[in-house]
C-alpha cells in the first residue's frame, strides 16, 4: 500500500468516462517527481478520495485535473493540494465537489490554479492560495457556487495571490489578503491579494 502516482518520472495519464468511478484509498500525486507530467481528465465520471490529492508535487512536476459533469470528493481532515514544489492546475466544469482543505501554490516559487464553471463547491476546511513565498495562487470562477464557511479564505499570504469571480456565487468566513513581506527581496516586497468581481 502507498500513494498512487500519475506521472511519476515519466508522462502518465488517467481518463475516465461514462459513469466510471474511482475510488481511491491512499494519497494520489499527478505529476510526482520532477520533469514529470501527469494528467488525470474526467468526464461524466466520480472520484471518491480517501486522502490526499496532489497536482505538481515536486519541483519541475506538471500536474493536471480536469473534471467535467462529474464529482469529486475528498474527506474533511484531508488536503486537495494544486501546485506543491511543482505546477499545478485544476479546472472543475459543472461538476459537484466537496473537499477538505485545499493549497494552491504552497511552496515557494511555485504555480498553482483552479478553474470553476458552473461548479458547485463545499470546501470544508482552509482555503488558501499562494501559501509560498514567490508562490502564484490563481483562483477563476465562472458561475455557479462555492462554500467555504467554516474558516476563514486566505489569498496572498506571502506575495501573490488572486481570486477572480464572475456570475458565481461565494459565500465564505473571513478574507484575509495580502499578509506579510517576502523577506528574500530588497527592499520588502509586500504580499500581493487581489479579488475581482465582476
Amino acid at each position: 500500500n502507498g500513494p498512487t502516482a500519475v506521472g511519476l518520472y515519466g508522462s502518465g495519464q488517467l481518463i475516465l468516462a461514462d459513469n466510471s468511478i474511482l475510488m481511491s484509498d491512499q494519497p494520489v500525486i499527478v505529476g510526482q517527481g520532477a520533469d514529470s507530467q501527469g494528467a488525470v481528465v474526467m468526464d461524466n465520471s466520480s472520484w471518491i478520495a480517501g486522502e490526499d490529492v496532489v497536482a505538481g508535487e515536486y519541483a519541475g512536476a506538471t500536474g493536471l485535473v480536469q473534471i467535467t459533469s462529474g464529482q469529486f470528493s475528498v474527506p474533511s481532515g484531508f488536503l486537495t493540494l494544486i501546485g506543491g514544489a511543482g505546477s499545478g492546475q485544476q479546472t472543475w466544469n459543472n461538476s459537484a465537489v466537496s473537499i477538505g482543505s485545499v493549497e494552491i501554490g504552497s511552496e515557494a516559487r511555485t504555480q498553482g490554479t483552479l478553474s470553476m464553471v458552473g461548479s458547485t463547491v463545499n470546501v470544508q476546511g482552509p482555503l488558501v492560495i499562494g501559501t509560498g513565498i514567490g508562490s502564484t495562487g490563481m483562483v477563476w470562477m465562472s458561475g455557479g457556487q462555492l462554500v467555504a464557511t467554516n474558516l476563514p479564505v486566505v489569498i496572498a499570504p506571502w506575495v501573490y495571490g488572486v481570486v477572480t469571480v464572475s456570475n458565481g456565487t461565494w459565500i465564505g468566513n473571513s478574507m484575509q489578503l495580502g499578509m506579510y513581506y517576502s523577506t528574500n527581496s530588497t527592499p520588502l516586497t509586500p504580499a500581493q491579494g487581489t479579488l475581482n468581481l465582476d
